[in-house]
């Protein structure tokens, strides 16, 4: 599915990369999680389509409603919004881990997947239609040593 709401536009600032070539990764790890977990769980990483002027990139999802930054909502929503999100990572995490077993044939993405859900902190997390969307995803914040478990 083509995704054609832009979320933002961001700027990698010092970000560190976990994946080579998100953007040619975003289409098979959806096509992944798409066949093994609810379509909504795969909306979680907005599709980058990288800027030709530098590191800016912008950031797509197929779902629909106005992007809001979790940081603009209330204290009561944002509560909401994290652990849904923590749902949805929770979830990919599983996946990862279960995907040698259940679908031999995509192991070579368990690694990917995993880096794909460490993202640089909430100034990447946005929510459309009440459903989270990561930019920046599979990427840490400048300084951090490696990835972290969420």
């Amino acid at each position: 599915m083509s995704s054609s709401l832009r979320v933002a536009r961001t700027e990698a600032k010092g970000l560190k990369p976990l994946v080579e070539d998100a953007a040619a990764l975003h289409g098979r790890l959806q096509a992944l999680i798409r066949r093994h977990l609810p379509g909504v769980t795969a909306s979680l990483l907005a599709e980058p389509r990288p800027l030709s002027e530098g590191q800016a990139q912008d950031w797509y999802t197929d779902l629909a409603g106005q992007p809001v930054p979790l940081g603009s909502l209330s204290a009561a929503e944002q509560t909401a919004a994290r652990k849904l999100l923590q749902d949805r990572l929770d979830s990919l995490l599983k996946l990862a881990n279960e995907l040698p077993k259940v679908a031999p044939q995509s192991a070579d993405l368990a690694g990917p997947l995993r880096s794909a859900i460490q993202y640089p902190g909430d100034d990447h997390v946005y929510l459309v239609g009440g459903q989270p969307v990561l930019t920046f995803w599979g990427h840490l914040p400048p300084g951090a040593a490696k990835a972290f478990t969420r």
